[in-house]
C-alpha cells in the first residue's frame, strides 16, 4: 500500500526492529525491478534471462488480483513507472497458481466451505499467523 509506512511509522516502529526500516531507500523504477527479477530468475535457474520460458517457473499467489491485474496494469503505465514490453508481460504473467484454489482442491472443499484467504487457510491448518498480514517482509 503506497504510503503505508509513512502513515503508520510510529506504530510500526513499536512493532518492528529498526533494521526493518530503510530510510535511505535504494528503490529502482519498476521496469528496472522487472529486469532485475528476470536476471535473478535466470541466475537461479542457471540460464540467461533471455532464454527463460514461462514453463520454467510458477508464481504462487493468494488470489488472482496481483498477477492478473495489478502487475500488468503497472507494466502498461508509461515510463518511467511502467513501460514493460508485452513479451515480458506474457512471459511473467501468463500463468500462476492461486494458493486458495490449490488449497480448496487439495482438501476437496466446496466453494462455500473453502477459506477465502490466508488467515482462513492457516486457521484450518492450525498454524498461527505470525507477523502483519499483507506486509511484504512478513508475507514471504
Amino acid at each position: 500500500r503506497p504510503g503505508f509506512w509513512v502513515r503508520e511509522r510510529a506504530q510500526m516502529s513499536q512493532r518492528h526492529a529498526a533494521r526493518c526500516f530503510n530510510d535511505g531507500s535504494s528503490s529502482v523504477l519498476f521496469p528496472q525491478a522487472i529486469d532485475d527479477l528476470l536476471a535473478w530468475m535466470g541466475n537461479l535457474l542457471g540460464k540467461p534471462s533471455a532464454e527463460l520460458r514461462n514453463e520454467d517457473f510458477l508464481f504462487i499467489t493468494c488470489g488472482n488480483w496481483d498477477v492478473k491485474t495489478a502487475l500488468p496494469r503497472q507494466c502498461g503505465k508509461p515510463p518511467p513507472g511502467g513501460g514493460v514490453s508485452a513479451a515480458t508481460q506474457r512471459l511473467l504473467f501468463s500463468r500462476w497458481c492461486n494458493l486458495k484454489e490449490a488449497f480448496r482442491e487439495h482438501f476437496k472443499l466446496s466453494e462455500s466451505a473453502a477459506p477465502t484467504g490466508m488467515r482462513g487457510m492457516l486457521r484450518r491448518l492450525n498454524i498461527p499467523l505470525a507477523g502483519q498480514h499483507h506486509l511484504g517482509m512478513d508475507d514471504v
